[in-house]
């Protein structure tokens, strides 16, 4: 489904959030899957993650208000969408992503 929807835009940067048991076989397997379809490589870079909840928080907002500053200078008269993650457990959490510049966030609740 994600090479069929890189296919389909190209141009577009499409992010791939994945988990897999820990077992380094297993995630070298699937990241090299992931990254055949061009999902997580933009201009030829490609980034790992291992951070999640509080601990990634401030790493994301910074990572994300970055690509947003780029987004606008790049595309300003375009339309795009940015959507933050990473450690957003409250409100606040969510408004900080808003405030720098992500158009949406993303929340995964555990069970």
């Amino acid at each position: 489904m994600l090479k069929k929807l890189k296919e389909k835009y190209p141009d577009w940067i499409v992010i791939a959030s994945v988990m897999e048991e820990y077992d380094k076989h297993a995630w070298e397997e699937l990241i090299d899957r992931v990254e055949q379809t061009g999902v997580l490589i933009v201009y030829n870079y490609s980034s790992p993650g291992g951070y999640s909840c509080k601990a990634v928080h401030p790493i994301t907002l910074a990572k994300g208000m970055n690509i947003a500053q780029m987004m606008k200078f790049e595309f300003d008269d375009m339309h795009y969408s940015l959507s933050g993650i990473g450690g957003v457990e409250t409100g606040s959490d969510a408004a900080e992503f808003i405030l720098l510049g992500e158009n949406t966030v993303q929340v995964h609740w555990y069970l």
